[in-house]
């Protein structure tokens, strides 16, 4: 059932459970069993120790650095749209990056779910971004949505400040800067739009863009600031400074929500615990056919 919780957790049983297997197959006195749990548990100490001093060595550097170029050509994008006629922006960074957060897929661990949201939200921007732009040359042309059209021009001018923001973050590894200002400024665009006429249509999916890219946005410098490491110690120190009870009622929830018939970690369970007793019953009876023709 640790498969529910996480990767660390399911190593953990697994691992728990292969040394149950072995241990218990071997018959053997008190004192035996004393010095193999002491070796057990000195042997559990080198590994702690080994892994901590890799603490300071941080991993998924190729990840952040596709990361980071996909939200530089982001910015770029931005604040120099591409023709209609043109591929989609960012087309070979987000492969690059899709390609480098592959492996990924099967790890639920929070700072990988970090990365793929860091993606998803790329991906968002990257189809936001051209239809932000081509609505700024529509409304452009027409002599009663023309006004309009700066709005729209200062609202990408501050999407690419806040997406260099984003990529130097990820390549630097530093926290970006959270820049309120420019967010609020967005959202202030947003309700000029909105004061400016409702019944258009353009305006109005202008407006919607604008919205949808400040969400998007605010999103994706959190989670950057997340993934750097003092981001992620300050995470980690708030997270430990929650009651354990807070904490295991967590666990305890994630495991009682896969507590039924549909869940692949219950089915999962059920049929390791039903090889583990076959395979157990058929050694103990292999055993016994063996002391008795002895």
């Amino acid at each position: 059932m640790m498969v529910a919780v996480g990767p660390a957790a399911t190593d953990i049983g697994n691992i728990t459970l292969v040394c149950l297997v072995v241990f218990l197959a071997q018959a053997g006195t008190p004192q035996r069993a004393l010095v193999s749990g002491l070796l057990a548990f000195c042997g559990g100490l080198l590994q702690t120790a080994f892994s901590l001093a890799l603490w300071p060595v941080r991993p998924r550097a190729p990840e952040r650095r596709a990361l980071a170029a996909l939200y530089a050509e982001l910015a770029r994008a931005a604040s120099q749209p591409s023709a209609a006629t043109e591929a989609p922006p960012a087309t070979a960074q987000s492969t690059e990056a899709q390609t480098a957060l592959a492996s990924l897929g099967g790890d639920h661990s929070l700072e990988a779910e970090r990365y793929l949201a860091l993606l998803s939200q790329a991906e968002r921007m990257r189809l936001a971004l051209p239809i932000l732009a081509r609505l700024r040359i529509r409304l452009s042309r027409e002599p009663d949505t023309a006004p309009a059209a700066p709005i729209v021009e200062s609202a990408l001018t501050l999407s690419a400040r806040l997406l260099d923001s984003i990529g130097d973050s990820l390549a630097a590894g530093k926290p970006a800067e959270p820049r309120p200002e420019c967010l609020e400024e967005l959202h202030a665009l947003g309700e000029k739009l909105r004061a400016a006429g409702s019944d258009n249509a353009m305006l109005h999916d202008a407006r919607i863009q604008i919205d949808a890219l400040a969400g998007q946005l605010r999103s994706a410098l959190e989670l950057s600031a997340r993934l750097s490491p003092a981001g992620s110690d300050e995470f980690d120190r708030r997270e430990s400074a929650q009651p354990w009870s807070l904490r295991l009622a967590g666990v305890l929830a994630r495991v009682q929500a896969n507590l039924h018939w549909e869940s692949a970690a219950l089915r999962h369970a059920i049929r390791l615990a039903a090889c583990v007793a076959i395979a157990f019953s058929l050694t103990h009876r292999g055993r016994r056919a063996v002391i008795g023709r002895r």
